[in-house]
């Protein structure tokens, strides 16, 4: 280990380096000593749906082993892929972000879209309002200060801890058959003509533990 060290201390990590780094600090795989026993769901588990759709599961781990306990109905939070890597180690831990093993960063949540200030004195809807901000100097010190004032609402507001609300899925069994699992999304509400339960379940996969 020394050795190695000093071999890389004056090497620059790449992303991937860095990324690798995140995963193995903020990720544990747990096995069975059985290797016939099937892993069940548990708390702080990652699994992804069909598309870019992400689920981080928040339920309790003493319901996790007892689900009947709470009728299978399961909390996780939904996330998405985040595709700027670069991006997501600079965030580090000043946003909601999980490293896995796919190769992938999901984000946690979802981003409002934030209040930006105007101001009267611009209007550029079209080419002739754009030549009257090149000549006049108080257009474009208002225009700088609009920009200035917004860059400082997004840096206070984006990727920023919040409250991220549950969503409810029905497990109809928490065993991790072949890396993957069924949920019911029984927040969905549907009419009695609507209704049809086939479109109201899908099959996830199983892609790791995260804390």
């Amino acid at each position: 280990m020394d050795f190695k060290s000093k071999e890389l201390e004056n090497e620059v990590p790449s992303n991937e380096d860095l990324f690798q780094l995140n995963v193995f600090h903020n990720a544990v795989s747990v096995k069975s000593l059985n290797p016939d026993d099937v892993p069940n769901l548990n708390f702080g588990d990652v699994i992804k749906g069909s598309d870019e759709d992400y689920y981080l599961c928040i339920t309790a781990l003493c319901d996790c082993y007892y689900p009947n306990k709470i009728d299978h109905n399961f909390y996780f939070v939904k996330g998405t892929e985040f595709k700027d890597i670069e991006l997501a180690l600079r965030l580090g831990d000043t946003a909601f972000l999980s490293f896995l093993p796919n190769g992938k960063a999901v984000y946690w949540g979802s981003i409002e879209k934030p209040k930006l200030k105007g101001t009267k004195e611009i209007k550029l809807s079209d080419s002739e309002d754009i030549k009257k901000l090149k000549n006049d100097v108080k257009m474009q010190c208002a225009l700088i200060e609009r920009l200035n004032n917004n860059l400082e609402i997004l840096n206070n507001y984006l990727y920023k801890p919040f409250y991220i609300t549950p969503k409810v899925y029905n497990v109809e069994s928490n065993k991790l058959i072949d890396n993957k699992i069924r949920i019911w999304d029984i927040t969905n509400k549907f009419t009695k003509e609507e209704f049809d339960q086939n479109l109201n379940y899908f099959d996830v996969e199983y892609i790791h533990i995260t804390l």
